[in-house]
């Protein structure tokens, strides 16, 4: 997956000013996570998840050949309800596996790893988002495994150097995973539609 990885790089190079604007914006918020009241803490989850969807909405732009802007990051939050479903269904389907055995566990997580990005892209339902993920994995688990050890260890180097490299790591990761998701849809295209805005 070098490739896939130096793709996700080169795009964000291409969109410097919007990729690190918006990478800032996320860990800014992200580190207000763990201080304050009970409450604060919950006002900050709930933020950072709906900026964290219209994060990956702008990249899904860029990947499209779009060009976004900034205020788009804000612009997504009537997808939270949807996007916290997936979320905790994903959650609590990986944490199954890895009850009955380490394995399943990650292997269900492998099989889900697009479910978030696909709520955000089609607007599904959290149970379509899942099955839509499962369908588009079938027969990659191996090669996504791999990328998705990759992705973990760049992270972590990026972690590690007094966190300013997730600065590059984070969006990077982010451009490279959705760039196998629309490489997968174009294999297998589903007749899926997205529903009428609410």
């Amino acid at each position: 997956f070098p490739v896939t990885i130096m793709f996700g790089w080169h795009k964000c190079k291409e969109n410097l000013e919007i990729v690190m604007f918006a990478t800032l914006l996320i860990m800014a918020i992200s580190s207000f996570g763990d201080v304050g009241t009970p409450l604060f803490r919950v006002i900050v989850t709930i933020f950072s998840l709906i900026i964290g969807i219209g994060y990956t909405k702008i990249f899904l732009r860029i990947i499209d050949g779009e060009k976004p802007k900034f205020t788009d990051i804000f612009h997504e939050y009537h997808l939270f309800w949807r996007y916290l479903g997936t979320a905790i269904l994903s959650i609590l389907i990986i944490l199954g596996g890895l009850i009955l055995l380490v394995l399943p566990g990650i292997y269900l997580a492998v099989r889900l790893m697009f479910s978030a990005i696909i709520v955000i892209d089609k607007k599904l339902s959290p149970m379509e988002s899942i099955k839509e993920s499962m369908r588009l994995t079938k027969g990659s688990f191996w090669k996504l495994l791999s990328f998705w050890l990759v992705v973990v260890i760049i992270n972590i180097a990026g972690a590690i150097l007094l966190g300013v490299g997730l600065l590059v790591s984070v969006p990077v990761s982010l451009m490279a995973s959705i760039h196998i998701y629309r490489k997968l849809q174009a294999l297998k295209p589903s007749s899926l539609t997205q529903p009428a805005e609410l």
